[in-house]
């Protein structure tokens, strides 16, 4: 059997989104639509992804990484808006907030001089 028969043959799920405020609502009302007698995977194009739902199907992708990868799951889900991609929109938000910390409460001492003021009190102890 071809990729491409495998790829014809399993069942796509045009209108799966797990985005939409109808699946963040309620995920197990739009699962419960889904045509059992299908199986535990589907295709979601609005992904570009295979979903799989079965536990035994989930454990076997999670067990099998010579079959199974996994090397797109930190990808995003939509495109990143392209100011959000630019080194300069990253500099402009770290600025902003450290202007906002700036303008809070004063910063708590670091650990080491905390612990340089615990040695001294132990040393002072000591001597006496």
């Amino acid at each position: 059997m071809t990729t491409a028969d495998r790829v014809q043959r399993c069942p796509v799920h045009d209108d799966f989104d797990p985005l939409s405020s109808e699946y963040q609502a309620d995920p197990h009302a739009v699962f419960a639509r889904l045509p059992p007698h299908q199986g535990p995977v589907f295709y979601a194009p609005v992904l570009d992804y295979y979903v799989v739902t079965g536990y035994a199907e989930i454990e076997q992708v999670f067990l099998d990484n010579g079959t199974y990868s996994a090397a797109n799951a930190q990808l995003p889900l939509v495109p990143i808006v392209p100011e959000a991609q630019s080194r300069n929109f990253l500099r402009a938000k770290v600025a902003e907030l450290a202007d906002a910390q700036d303008s809070g409460p004063p910063p708590t001492p670091s650990l080491p001089s905390v612990r340089r003021t615990s040695l001294n009190l132990r040393a002072s102890a000591d001597a006496s």
